[in-house]
């Protein structure tokens, strides 16, 4: 029997993912890895690339300042924008 909070998550990051699909980014779920971050973005824009790790937080359950502070070092410092994406397809880049 699959964990309902597990579904939840899964389905709310398939959510975003079709989300910035449908914006022309090509979008993986790192489904199950415990990574970082939750899915990985790209997206090309005139003469350059783009690249967004993204942690998707669906529920009441946010990140501290803290946390949001290490997944944007974690993030730059492999050449990526650290986004959030919260309830209502919020997406808040960091």
């Amino acid at each position: 029997m699959t964990n309902s909070n597990y579904r939840k998550g899964a389905d709310f990051e398939r959510r975003v993912k079709k989300k910035l699909e449908s914006d022309g980014w090509i979008v993986f779920r790192s489904a199950g890895s415990h990574s970082p971050a939750d899915l990985i973005a790209a997206k090309r824009d005139t003469q350059k690339f783009e690249y967004l790790l993204i942690q998707c937080k669906g529920g009441g359950a946010g990140l501290t300042k803290r946390e949001k502070a290490e997944f944007k070092e974690y993030a730059e410092s492999h050449g990526f924008q650290a986004v959030l994406a919260s309830a209502g397809l919020v997406l808040e880049f960091l």
